[in-house]
Order: structure tokens, then sequence, then C-alpha cells
């Protein structure tokens, strides 16, 4: 066995916003408390009911009229009526500028025709179809490169490394541009400390993800962004743009939450050893325990609208051209859902929950996440033997985080072969 790394670096980037530090370890306890006022709790200046409740460079809301929907139904409702609430005027002011036209920022009709010229190259069926080809052979080749060492930090060790790969295989991203999308992807988390350098980071992917178009247009391949470029509805087809733009959402916000929701899974598990004692007994549950983990930690906090009319959400009333954000991490909490929601049940009957979103703006990268969270799951219960807490480095394991929430470290140890 390998001796113990000296110092782990810290597995994943942050919106790095200066924020209250016990609110960056626990957005659960005041959020549930403010739940308990109502679903939907007014704010002023980004405090509500007392509490802060920090803005990041996704959300552009600040001084305007806000709300917050709490419970289930209230995230719901926010999340369903898009004639009543408006994603592109909620991310205008930041991710609209910097990150171009996607799915999450778009209104209807421009939502509903961008989305269905992309359904074809990436719906359920195909996604889930290619990934079987190549998922597999991707994440035992990680796991080759980790299996004897016996212990090691899970997340850069590994985590970091499968989404990526799968996802450059999926659309035809040369290897050659792994390292610069990785820096990239890091860069644009630092809208807090260094937004000059975000925002050009931003720029930097739209150049590096149009490279990638016209290599695939001048030599087209069987991938999906292939796909993409010549897929045609009623006459229509995707611009240059709208191609990078879709690229840049996938493997920027795609590769990221994957990251993360992987290493919430197993430290979910790792911290309840009696649910992870079930799961190696019935690794059929793999597939519930993943949705339970996407539940009870979301690698995403909330979403931001704007009311386009005077409207009422749970008997709230909210003016039109108020701000709603739609907080993820409290609705998938509501105890009139899930009976004592902040325990880990991988056995839970599964329901609706809200971490992907509802309506038409639902996640279109929903199958991909869960298809490869699950393959490597299985793997990694298959290949590393008895997998369990380091316990020398475990302590520098905390989750953290609001808006992207996620292990800083997952120290860990197994029987190697």
């Amino acid at each position: 066995m390998n001796a113990p790394v000296d110092d782990y670096p810290i597995a994943t980037s942050y919106v790095d916003f200066e924020i209250d530090a016990a609110f960056d370890l626990d957005p659960y306890t005041p959020l549930l408390e403010l739940a308990k006022r109502g679903p939907v709790v007014e704010g002023k200046d980004g405090t509500f009911g007392g509490v802060p409740v920090p803005d990041n460079f996704l959300f552009g809301l600040s001084g305007v009229q806000t709300f917050l929907a709490l419970s289930y139904d209230a995230w719901r409702q926010v999340a369903m009526d898009h004639e009543t609430f408006s994603s592109e005027k909620g991310y205008e002011l930041t991710l609209g500028k910097v990150f171009g036209k996607t799915l999450m920022n778009m209104d209807e009709p421009e939502h509903g025709r961008y989305k269905k010229l992309v359904l074809p190259s990436f719906s359920h069926r195909r996604v889930t179809n290619e990934l079987a080809k190549i998922a597999e052979p991707i994440i035992d080749e990680c796991l080759n490169q980790i299996e004897k060492q016996g212990r090691g930090e899970l997340i850069a060790g590994f985590a970091m490394k499968f989404p990526y790969l799968i996802v450059a295989k999926l659309f035809g991203v040369p290897p050659e541009f792994a390292d610069e999308s990785e820096r990239l992807v890091v860069a644009s988390l630092r809208m807090g400390a260094d937004p000059a350098s975000a925002i050009a980071a931003f720029g930097q992917m739209n150049a590096l993800y149009q490279k990638i178009v016209d290599q695939h247009k001048a030599a087209p391949q069987d991938d999906l962004t292939s796909l993409l470029l010549r897929t045609e509805v009623d006459g229509e087809k995707l611009s240059d743009e709208e191609v990078v733009s879709f690229l840049k959402q996938i493997v920027a916000a795609g590769l990221d939450t994957t990251v993360r929701q992987f290493g919430n899974l197993i430290y979910l598990l790792l911290e309840n050893p009696e649910q992870f004692a079930d799961l190696r007994a019935n690794p059929d549950l793999s597939e519930s325990a993943i949705w339970e983990s996407l539940r009870l930690i979301a690698a995403g906090g909330m979403i931001p609208r704007v009311a386009l009319k005077d409207t009422e959400v749970c008997g709230v009333r909210i003016p039109k051209g108020a701000g709603v954000y739609a907080v993820i991490h409290v609705a998938n909490l509501d105890a009139i859902r899930w009976p004592d929601p902040l325990k880990f049940d991988i056995r839970r009957k599964r329901i609706p929950i809200a971490t992907f979103g509802s309506g038409v703006h639902s996640c279109l990268g929903m199958s991909l996440a869960i298809a490869e969270l699950s393959i490597a799951m299985r793997a990694v219960l298959s290949r590393l033997k008895n997998l369990r807490k380091d316990p020398v480095r475990w302590s520098d394991s905390i989750v953290r985080g609001y808006q992207l929430r996620s292990p800083t470290k997952l120290p860990v140890i197994w029987d190697a072969n």
C-alpha cells in the first residue's frame, strides 16, 4: 500500500463570493427555519427574515424585490409556469451576457425552437445507447490507474476524470482540448474573486468550442456534435453559435455537476455505513441511492425567475417584475412529501424531486448524468473493494457551498489486490 498523501488538494472549485461561513457549511438549517414561516418568503437586499441568502454570478436580482419559493409546491409552480415566470429575465443580467443563449436562460417560443432542434441529437434513448458503448471502458481505465494504490482522494483521483472523457467521446472533442477546457471551467467559477478573468474564460470557451465546430464541419464524424450540426427540423438548423453554446453548457455545467454529485453520493454512503452495506448487498439499489443523494444534497441550489405579471404562489402575492428564487435545497426537504427528509434512505419511495427542474425547463442532461453516475457507482463497488473512509484524512472532507455544493475532498482507502 502506498504511503498516505501528505496533502490532498481541494478537489472542487466554488463560486467564491464571500458568504457567511456558517451558511456556506450549512444552508439547510436557516433556510428550513425560514420555510416554517410559509412556503414563500419575501426579502429585501438579499436578506429574508433576517437570513442573508448569498447571490452569485449566475443571478442578477440584487436591488430587485425578491421572494424565496421554499416548499416543493411553491418551487414547482415557479419552475413549471413559464408563461408567468421568465427564465431569461432571471438570468439576463449575468449569465446571458457571459454564457450566451442556453436552454436554461431562454423563454418560449425561442426555448421551444432550440429544444426541438437539440432533442433529436440528445434524446434519452440516443444518449443511453451511446453511453452504453463508451462509458464502461473509460471508467474502467480511470479505475485501473488507482485500483492498486489502496488509498486516494476519490474526487480528483477519479470523479474529475471520467465525466470529461465521456462527454468528449460523445461529442467528438479532441483529447488535446481537455486541459484547456478544464482550466476554463475552473476559471469561470471565480466570478466573485476575479470577475474579469471569469468573463474572459467564457469568451475563451467560445473560441475553443468554435474550433471544435469548425473541425466537425470540415470533417463530419459519427458523434453528437456532427449530429447537432446536420439536424434539421421543419427546415431549420442550429447556427454555429447555438451549437457552441450547447457544447459549452454540457461540458461546463454538466461536467461540474456530475463530479459534484458523484462526490455527494460517495460522501453520503460513507457517512451512512448501514446504507452502504445495504447497497453492497443489493447493487440493484445503485440508481435509488443516486436519486436519494440528488434529493438530499443537490449539486445546484436554486433557479432564478422574474414575474412577468402580478400573480400568486401558494397564496403569497408576487408583483410583476419581482424576482423569485426557487430553492432546490429546501424543496427537496419538504416534510409533506418526504417523511424524515434529512435522513439518507436508499430504499425511500422515489417520487419527483426538484433537482433536475420541471416542465419545459427540465434538465436535458438528466439522462446522461444518471447513466454516468450509475455506471461509475457500480464500477466503484466492484473494483474498490471494502471502500471506506481514510481514518487519517477523513476530517478533510467537508461538504460546503450553496449554489454549488459538494465535498472538498474524499480521502478513502480500499482493499488493494
